[in-house]
Protein backbone atom coordinates (compact mmCIF):
# COMPACT_ATOMS: atom_id res chain seq x y z
CA UNK A 1 0.00 0.00 0.00
CA UNK A 2 2.69 2.34 0.96
CA UNK A 3 4.72 1.56 -2.56
CA UNK A 4 1.12 2.52 -4.21
CA UNK A 5 1.17 5.74 -2.11
CA UNK A 6 4.32 6.91 -3.09
CA UNK A 7 4.75 5.86 -7.59
CA UNK A 8 0.87 8.24 -7.12
CA UNK A 9 2.71 10.91 -5.26
CA UNK A 10 5.71 10.57 -8.26
CA UNK A 11 3.29 10.85 -10.47
CA UNK A 12 1.69 13.53 -9.90
CA UNK A 13 5.03 15.63 -9.19
CA UNK A 14 5.90 14.64 -12.41
CA UNK A 15 2.23 15.15 -13.98
CA UNK A 16 2.12 18.63 -12.60
CA UNK A 17 5.80 19.62 -13.78
CA UNK A 18 4.89 18.79 -17.24
CA UNK A 19 1.80 20.62 -17.07
CA UNK A 20 3.69 23.55 -15.52
CA UNK A 21 5.94 23.30 -18.78
CA UNK A 22 3.19 23.24 -21.29
CA UNK A 23 1.52 26.27 -19.36
CA UNK A 24 4.09 28.19 -19.09
CA UNK A 25 5.38 27.45 -22.99
CA UNK A 26 1.45 28.64 -24.16
CA UNK A 27 2.03 31.62 -22.11
CA UNK A 28 4.93 32.73 -23.98
CA UNK A 29 3.48 31.84 -27.00
CA UNK A 30 0.91 34.18 -26.39
CA UNK A 31 2.87 37.25 -25.07
CA UNK A 32 4.76 36.74 -28.63
CA UNK A 33 1.86 36.41 -30.78
CA UNK A 34 0.52 39.67 -29.23
CA UNK A 35 3.18 41.80 -29.58
CA UNK A 36 3.30 40.58 -33.26
CA UNK A 37 0.08 41.43 -33.58
CA UNK A 38 0.18 44.75 -31.52
CA UNK A 39 3.05 46.74 -33.06
CA UNK A 40 1.25 47.87 -36.23
CA UNK A 41 -1.31 49.04 -34.55
CA UNK A 42 1.47 51.17 -32.68
CA UNK A 43 2.99 52.85 -36.17
CA UNK A 44 1.68 55.16 -37.58
CA UNK A 45 1.02 54.81 -41.38
CA UNK A 46 3.86 56.43 -42.68
CA UNK A 47 5.87 54.42 -40.37
CA UNK A 48 4.59 51.36 -41.63
CA UNK A 49 5.34 52.13 -45.35
CA UNK A 50 9.03 53.01 -43.84
CA UNK A 51 9.40 49.54 -42.15
CA UNK A 52 7.66 47.89 -45.72
CA UNK A 53 10.10 49.81 -47.53
CA UNK A 54 13.31 48.92 -45.17
CA UNK A 55 12.15 45.02 -45.25
CA UNK A 56 11.90 45.22 -49.11
CA UNK A 57 16.08 46.34 -48.48
CA UNK A 58 15.65 50.17 -49.67
CA UNK A 59 18.17 52.38 -48.52
CA UNK A 60 17.35 55.69 -46.67
CA UNK A 61 17.60 57.90 -49.79
CA UNK A 62 15.55 55.30 -51.52
CA UNK A 63 12.88 55.68 -49.49
CA UNK A 64 12.62 59.34 -49.13
CA UNK A 65 12.28 59.41 -53.20
CA UNK A 66 9.73 57.22 -53.02
CA UNK A 67 7.82 58.43 -50.28
CA UNK A 68 8.72 62.14 -51.32
CA UNK A 69 9.98 62.97 -48.11
CA UNK A 70 13.44 64.48 -46.97
CA UNK A 71 16.15 62.21 -45.86
CA UNK A 72 15.94 63.71 -42.12
CA UNK A 73 12.07 62.61 -42.07
CA UNK A 74 13.16 59.21 -42.73
CA UNK A 75 15.35 58.80 -40.17
CA UNK A 76 13.05 60.35 -37.42
CA UNK A 77 10.73 57.35 -38.95
CA UNK A 78 13.27 54.94 -38.76
CA UNK A 79 14.38 56.04 -35.18
CA UNK A 80 10.13 55.86 -34.21
CA UNK A 81 9.47 51.94 -35.47
CA UNK A 82 13.12 50.96 -33.76
CA UNK A 83 11.43 52.61 -30.02
CA UNK A 84 8.14 51.04 -30.88
CA UNK A 85 9.96 47.74 -31.75
CA UNK A 86 12.42 48.00 -29.18
CA UNK A 87 15.08 47.11 -31.55
CA UNK A 88 18.34 48.87 -32.49
CA UNK A 89 18.87 48.02 -36.15
CA UNK A 90 16.91 47.26 -39.23
CA UNK A 91 18.14 44.01 -39.47
CA UNK A 92 16.39 43.26 -35.69
CA UNK A 93 13.09 45.30 -36.87
CA UNK A 94 13.06 43.08 -40.28
CA UNK A 95 13.46 39.96 -37.88
CA UNK A 96 10.56 41.04 -35.26
CA UNK A 97 8.36 41.98 -38.36
CA UNK A 98 8.73 39.06 -40.20
CA UNK A 99 8.12 36.91 -37.56
CA UNK A 100 4.14 37.97 -37.67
Amino acid sequence: MLFAFYAVRRWLKLEVERQSQFILSAYKQSIKTKEQADFKSLLSNREIEVLELINSGCSNKIIADKLFISMATVKTHINNIYKILDVKSRREAIEKTSRN
